[in-house]
């Protein structure tokens, strides 16, 4: 697994739902700052999962795996 570099983090509500706005960079191309919307859902057995939010038609799909670890670490910043 690559590093992951987490930048700045926005949290704004949506509907009752919260968003976070994440800008993030992987370890071997540190110049390409990257910007998702991601939020946070409940499925079954209570388990949580995270999603990315497509804010345009030019929004890219990002790895589902990277949406679910940038998920968890914002979950780890929660709970401090």
């Amino acid at each position: 697994m690559e590093f992951l570099f987490l930048g700045e983090i926005e949290r704004h509500m949506l509907d009752g739902v919260s968003i976070y706005a994440v800008q993030f960079a992987l370890a071997e191309n540190t110049r390409a700052v990257e910007g998702i919307e991601i939020y946070r859902g409940s499925g079954p057995g209570n388990r949580v999962y995270w999603r990315q939010r497509f804010v345009s038609a030019n929004s890219s799909m990002v790895d589902p795996e990277l949406v679910e670890i940038i998920g968890d670490a914002i979950k780890v910043l929660e709970d401090i």
